[in-house]
């Protein structure tokens, strides 16, 4: 499996890479939107994983377009946990979110379930 990650705290980018690599996920990560891009268009992903704050909103942005894109699925991050950050998320496309700090254990599990409920929808 091949994740896309787009986060621009360096120390959380390190964390989510390890945290996928520990299950053997082949990760891409970046920290520049714009780059996300240039490598979202050239590879093939099975899930990404996006900061909604990236360079203020660019997260969300960033997120709407992939999702004009591709159908995968899309977890996001966010540092607040509020209705409106998670209607957030799901307007611009994600399938579901986490808040930060993030959980090992529950990370792990919505990570299997999106690619599970893809699997069964194949």
């Amino acid at each position: 499996m091949r994740a896309l990650v787009v986060e621009d705290v360096q120390q959380d980018l390190n964390r989510i890479t390890e945290l996928l690599e520990s299950q053997d996920v082949h990760v891409v990560a970046v920290i520049d939107p714009d780059r996300a891009k240039f490598l979202f268009l050239q590879n093939t992903f099975d899930i990404a994983i996006v900061h909604i704050r990236n360079k203020p909103d660019r997260g969300l942005e960033f997120t709407k377009w992939m999702r004009t894109k591709s159908n995968m699925p899309i977890l996001m991050f966010t540092d607040k946990d509020s209705s409106i950050t998670s209607e957030m998320c799901i307007n611009c496309g994600a399938d579901d979110f986490m808040v930060k700090p993030v959980n090992k254990r529950t990370f792990a599990k919505r990570i299997n379930d999106q690619l599970l409920a893809i699997e069964r929808a194949s």
